[in-house]
Protein backbone atom coordinates (compact mmCIF):
# COMPACT_ATOMS: atom_id res chain seq x y z
CA UNK A 1 0.00 0.00 0.00
CA UNK A 2 1.38 3.37 -1.06
CA UNK A 3 2.18 5.69 1.86
CA UNK A 4 1.53 9.46 1.72
CA UNK A 5 4.19 10.18 4.32
CA UNK A 6 7.83 11.10 3.90
CA UNK A 7 10.33 8.84 5.64
CA UNK A 8 13.67 10.14 6.94
CA UNK A 9 16.15 7.31 7.73
CA UNK A 10 19.19 7.92 9.98
CA UNK A 11 22.07 5.44 9.31
CA UNK A 12 25.14 5.75 11.57
CA UNK A 13 28.67 5.66 10.08
CA UNK A 14 30.56 2.36 9.69
CA UNK A 15 27.48 0.36 10.58
CA UNK A 16 27.57 1.17 14.25
CA UNK A 17 24.62 2.23 16.22
CA UNK A 18 20.92 1.87 15.59
CA UNK A 19 19.23 2.75 12.30
CA UNK A 20 16.40 5.18 12.91
CA UNK A 21 13.56 6.38 10.75
CA UNK A 22 11.12 9.25 11.09
CA UNK A 23 7.87 9.49 9.18
CA UNK A 24 6.74 13.07 8.46
CA UNK A 25 3.48 14.17 6.98
CA UNK A 26 4.11 16.03 3.64
CA UNK A 27 1.80 18.85 4.69
CA UNK A 28 3.92 19.41 7.76
CA UNK A 29 7.00 19.48 5.51
CA UNK A 30 5.41 22.19 3.43
CA UNK A 31 4.70 24.21 6.57
CA UNK A 32 8.34 23.86 7.67
CA UNK A 33 9.48 24.86 4.19
CA UNK A 34 7.33 28.01 4.12
CA UNK A 35 8.47 28.91 7.64
CA UNK A 36 12.11 28.57 6.57
CA UNK A 37 11.56 30.71 3.48
CA UNK A 38 9.73 33.32 5.57
CA UNK A 39 12.59 33.48 8.06
CA UNK A 40 15.14 33.85 5.27
CA UNK A 41 13.17 36.82 3.87
CA UNK A 42 12.12 38.37 7.20
CA UNK A 43 15.48 38.43 8.95
CA UNK A 44 17.07 41.11 6.66
CA UNK A 45 13.90 43.17 6.85
CA UNK A 46 13.85 43.01 10.63
CA UNK A 47 17.57 43.78 10.73
CA UNK A 48 17.04 46.90 8.60
CA UNK A 49 14.15 47.99 10.82
CA UNK A 50 16.24 47.58 13.96
CA UNK A 51 19.06 49.65 12.45
CA UNK A 52 16.65 52.42 11.44
CA UNK A 53 15.06 52.39 14.88
CA UNK A 54 18.52 52.62 16.49
CA UNK A 55 19.39 55.63 14.30
CA UNK A 56 16.13 57.35 15.24
CA UNK A 57 16.73 56.75 18.94
CA UNK A 58 20.31 58.07 18.59
CA UNK A 59 19.06 61.18 16.76
CA UNK A 60 16.39 61.79 19.40
CA UNK A 61 19.00 61.50 22.15
CA UNK A 62 21.21 64.02 20.32
CA UNK A 63 18.27 66.42 19.98
CA UNK A 64 17.49 65.94 23.65
CA UNK A 65 21.10 66.79 24.56
CA UNK A 66 20.97 69.87 22.32
CA UNK A 67 17.73 70.98 23.98
CA UNK A 68 19.29 70.50 27.40
CA UNK A 69 22.27 72.61 26.31
CA UNK A 70 19.97 75.36 25.01
CA UNK A 71 17.93 75.33 28.19
CA UNK A 72 21.12 75.47 30.26
CA UNK A 73 22.33 78.42 28.17
CA UNK A 74 19.02 80.22 28.63
CA UNK A 75 19.10 79.61 32.36
CA UNK A 76 22.65 80.99 32.45
CA UNK A 77 21.53 84.11 30.55
CA UNK A 78 18.57 84.53 32.89
CA UNK A 79 20.85 84.15 35.90
CA UNK A 80 23.26 86.83 34.67
CA UNK A 81 20.61 89.15 33.29
CA UNK A 82 20.32 90.93 36.64
CA UNK A 83 23.99 92.03 36.50
CA UNK A 84 23.53 93.35 32.96
CA UNK A 85 20.37 95.17 34.06
CA UNK A 86 22.33 96.81 36.88
CA UNK A 87 25.06 98.05 34.54
CA UNK A 88 22.42 99.25 32.10
CA UNK A 89 20.73 101.22 34.89
CA UNK A 90 24.06 102.77 35.93
CA UNK A 91 24.78 103.95 32.38
CA UNK A 92 21.27 105.32 31.93
CA UNK A 93 21.67 107.20 35.22
CA UNK A 94 25.06 108.56 34.07
CA UNK A 95 23.46 110.03 30.96
CA UNK A 96 20.38 111.25 32.83
CA UNK A 97 18.10 108.70 31.14
CA UNK A 98 17.12 106.67 34.20
CA UNK A 99 13.42 107.34 33.64
CA UNK A 100 13.57 105.47 30.32
CA UNK A 101 13.48 101.69 30.78
CA UNK A 102 13.98 101.27 27.05
CA UNK A 103 16.00 103.78 25.02
CA UNK A 104 14.59 102.73 21.65
CA UNK A 105 12.41 105.85 21.26
CA UNK A 106 15.27 108.21 22.19
CA UNK A 107 16.12 110.42 19.24
CA UNK A 108 19.82 110.96 18.57
CA UNK A 109 21.16 113.26 15.90
CA UNK A 110 17.70 113.90 14.51
CA UNK A 111 16.69 110.27 14.10
CA UNK A 112 16.52 106.85 15.68
CA UNK A 113 19.50 104.55 15.68
CA UNK A 114 18.86 101.69 13.25
CA UNK A 115 18.94 98.63 15.47
CA UNK A 116 15.84 96.84 14.17
CA UNK A 117 17.75 94.73 11.64
CA UNK A 118 20.33 93.42 14.12
CA UNK A 119 18.66 93.27 17.52
CA UNK A 120 17.91 89.79 18.89
CA UNK A 121 14.25 88.90 18.46
CA UNK A 122 13.76 91.78 16.02
CA UNK A 123 11.95 89.57 13.50
CA UNK A 124 8.80 89.75 15.61
CA UNK A 125 8.79 85.99 16.24
CA UNK A 126 10.12 83.99 19.16
CA UNK A 127 9.92 80.66 17.29
CA UNK A 128 13.29 79.44 18.53
CA UNK A 129 12.31 80.08 22.13
CA UNK A 130 8.79 78.76 21.69
CA UNK A 131 10.12 75.49 20.22
CA UNK A 132 11.86 74.78 23.51
CA UNK A 133 8.48 74.57 25.23
CA UNK A 134 9.73 76.70 28.12
CA UNK A 135 7.56 78.48 30.67
CA UNK A 136 6.11 81.80 29.58
CA UNK A 137 8.58 83.71 31.78
CA UNK A 138 11.41 82.38 29.58
CA UNK A 139 9.84 82.21 26.14
CA UNK A 140 8.41 85.74 26.25
CA UNK A 141 10.17 87.99 28.77
CA UNK A 142 13.73 86.79 28.06
CA UNK A 143 13.78 87.64 24.32
CA UNK A 144 12.10 91.00 25.03
CA UNK A 145 14.63 91.83 27.75
CA UNK A 146 17.54 90.83 25.51
CA UNK A 147 16.24 93.01 22.70
CA UNK A 148 15.69 95.94 25.08
CA UNK A 149 19.18 95.61 26.57
CA UNK A 150 20.71 95.32 23.10
CA UNK A 151 18.89 98.48 22.03
CA UNK A 152 20.00 100.29 25.18
CA UNK A 153 23.58 99.18 24.56
CA UNK A 154 23.51 100.60 21.02
CA UNK A 155 22.08 103.94 22.18
CA UNK A 156 24.46 104.25 25.16
CA UNK A 157 27.43 103.30 22.99
CA UNK A 158 26.37 106.03 20.54
CA UNK A 159 26.19 108.53 23.41
CA UNK A 160 29.62 107.49 24.68
CA UNK A 161 31.12 108.01 21.22
CA UNK A 162 29.47 111.43 20.97
CA UNK A 163 30.71 112.31 24.46
CA UNK A 164 34.25 111.25 23.54
CA UNK A 165 34.09 113.41 20.42
CA UNK A 166 32.87 116.34 22.52
CA UNK A 167 35.61 115.75 25.10
CA UNK A 168 38.29 116.09 22.41
CA UNK A 169 37.10 119.63 21.75
CA UNK A 170 36.59 120.65 25.40
CA UNK A 171 39.53 122.57 27.00
CA UNK A 172 39.93 120.24 29.97
CA UNK A 173 43.69 120.24 30.71
CA UNK A 174 46.18 122.87 31.88
CA UNK A 175 47.48 124.89 28.91
CA UNK A 176 51.08 124.78 30.18
CA UNK A 177 53.59 121.92 30.10
CA UNK A 178 54.49 122.03 33.80
CA UNK A 179 54.30 119.35 36.49
CA UNK A 180 53.21 121.81 39.16
CA UNK A 181 51.64 124.86 37.49
CA UNK A 182 50.77 127.78 39.76
CA UNK A 183 47.91 130.23 39.26
CA UNK A 184 49.04 133.72 40.33
CA UNK A 185 45.75 135.49 39.64
CA UNK A 186 42.28 133.96 39.67
CA UNK A 187 39.23 134.61 37.50
CA UNK A 188 36.98 137.40 38.75
CA UNK A 189 37.27 140.80 40.40
CA UNK A 190 40.76 141.98 41.42
CA UNK A 191 42.92 145.09 41.73
CA UNK A 192 44.63 146.01 38.47
CA UNK A 193 48.43 146.07 39.13
CA UNK A 194 48.84 149.07 36.78
CA UNK A 195 45.83 151.26 37.59
CA UNK A 196 45.24 150.08 41.20
CA UNK A 197 41.53 150.02 40.34
CA UNK A 198 39.24 147.06 40.96
CA UNK A 199 38.57 145.44 37.62
CA UNK A 200 37.19 142.16 36.36
CA UNK A 201 39.89 139.66 35.41
CA UNK A 202 38.56 137.71 32.42
CA UNK A 203 40.82 134.68 32.82
CA UNK A 204 43.54 133.19 35.00
CA UNK A 205 47.28 133.96 35.10
CA UNK A 206 49.62 130.97 35.18
CA UNK A 207 53.28 131.60 36.01
CA UNK A 208 56.26 129.52 34.96
CA UNK A 209 59.99 129.61 34.23
CA UNK A 210 61.52 130.92 31.03
CA UNK A 211 60.83 128.69 28.05
CA UNK A 212 57.66 127.15 29.49
CA UNK A 213 55.70 125.48 26.69
CA UNK A 214 52.12 126.57 26.05
CA UNK A 215 50.00 123.61 24.93
CA UNK A 216 46.48 123.31 23.56
CA UNK A 217 43.94 122.02 26.09
CA UNK A 218 41.76 120.53 23.32
CA UNK A 219 41.44 119.99 19.58
CA UNK A 220 40.55 123.05 17.54
CA UNK A 221 41.62 125.50 14.84
CA UNK A 222 43.67 128.71 15.11
CA UNK A 223 41.37 131.62 14.24
CA UNK A 224 43.52 134.58 15.36
CA UNK A 225 47.24 135.22 15.82
CA UNK A 226 48.36 138.77 16.57
CA UNK A 227 49.62 141.45 18.92
CA UNK A 228 47.64 143.62 21.34
CA UNK A 229 48.90 146.42 23.58
CA UNK A 230 47.33 144.72 26.60
CA UNK A 231 47.74 141.02 25.75
CA UNK A 232 51.00 141.38 23.82
CA UNK A 233 51.49 138.40 21.51
CA UNK A 234 48.30 136.40 21.69
CA UNK A 235 46.53 133.47 20.10
CA UNK A 236 42.86 132.45 19.76
CA UNK A 237 41.77 128.84 19.16
CA UNK A 238 38.19 127.90 18.21
CA UNK A 239 37.33 124.48 19.64
CA UNK A 240 33.62 124.28 18.86
CA UNK A 241 31.02 126.72 17.58
CA UNK A 242 30.47 127.85 21.16
CA UNK A 243 33.88 127.38 22.84
CA UNK A 244 37.16 129.20 22.21
CA UNK A 245 40.31 129.86 24.24
CA UNK A 246 42.67 132.87 24.32
CA UNK A 247 46.39 132.84 25.22
CA UNK A 248 48.07 136.17 26.07
CA UNK A 249 51.56 137.58 26.84
CA UNK A 250 53.29 134.90 24.73
CA UNK A 251 56.98 135.13 23.91
CA UNK A 252 56.83 133.03 20.73
CA UNK A 253 54.03 131.46 18.71
CA UNK A 254 54.64 128.24 16.74
CA UNK A 255 51.31 128.02 14.89
CA UNK A 256 49.53 130.17 12.34
CA UNK A 257 45.96 131.10 11.48
CA UNK A 258 44.03 128.19 9.99
CA UNK A 259 46.17 125.45 11.57
CA UNK A 260 44.30 122.42 12.93
CA UNK A 261 45.34 121.83 16.53
CA UNK A 262 45.36 118.64 18.63
CA UNK A 263 45.08 118.38 22.40
CA UNK A 264 48.54 118.73 23.97
CA UNK A 265 50.09 120.30 20.85
CA UNK A 266 52.89 122.85 21.42
CA UNK A 267 51.53 126.34 20.63
CA UNK A 268 54.36 128.60 21.75
CA UNK A 269 56.35 129.81 24.77
CA UNK A 270 55.29 131.70 27.89
CA UNK A 271 56.40 135.35 27.81
CA UNK A 272 56.07 138.86 29.22
CA UNK A 273 54.78 140.80 26.24
CA UNK A 274 52.13 143.56 26.40
CA UNK A 275 50.94 144.99 29.74
CA UNK A 276 52.56 142.45 32.04
CA UNK A 277 54.49 142.67 35.31
CA UNK A 278 56.24 139.31 34.93
CA UNK A 279 56.41 136.19 32.75
CA UNK A 280 53.06 134.42 32.76
CA UNK A 281 50.20 133.12 30.57
CA UNK A 282 46.90 134.95 30.57
CA UNK A 283 44.42 132.13 29.79
CA UNK A 284 40.79 132.84 28.88
CA UNK A 285 37.90 130.47 28.12
CA UNK A 286 34.91 131.87 26.24
CA UNK A 287 31.62 129.90 26.08
CA UNK A 288 28.64 131.18 24.09
CA UNK A 289 30.33 134.58 23.86
CA UNK A 290 30.77 134.86 27.65
CA UNK A 291 34.03 134.48 29.60
CA UNK A 292 33.92 131.71 32.20
CA UNK A 293 36.30 130.54 34.91
CA UNK A 294 38.83 128.26 33.13
CA UNK A 295 39.43 126.30 36.33
CA UNK A 296 35.92 124.84 36.05
CA UNK A 297 37.03 123.10 32.85
CA UNK A 298 40.49 121.93 33.94
CA UNK A 299 40.45 118.28 34.98
CA UNK A 300 44.20 117.76 34.92
CA UNK A 301 45.95 120.31 37.09
CA UNK A 302 49.32 119.01 35.89
CA UNK A 303 48.90 119.77 32.21
CA UNK A 304 50.22 117.14 29.78
CA UNK A 305 53.29 116.14 31.80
Amino acid sequence: MKSDKTVIIWIPNEGTGTIRSIRINPRLMKVFFFIAVFCIIAVPILQTGVIMLYKKVTTMRQHEEQLHDKIAALLYVEKNLAAVEEKDAMLRHYFGLEKYKSLEPIMIGGGKIDIESTAPGSTGSNTEFESLNLPASYSISLPENLKRLYTNHEVLNHLIIKQEEARKFTPSIMPVDLKNPRISSDFGWRKNPFTEKTEFHSGIDIVGPEGTKIISPADGVVVTKGYDQWLGKYLVIQHTESIKTIYGHLDTIRVKKGDLIKRGQHLGRMGNTGMSTSRHLHYVVVVQGQVVDPVQYILNQHGAS
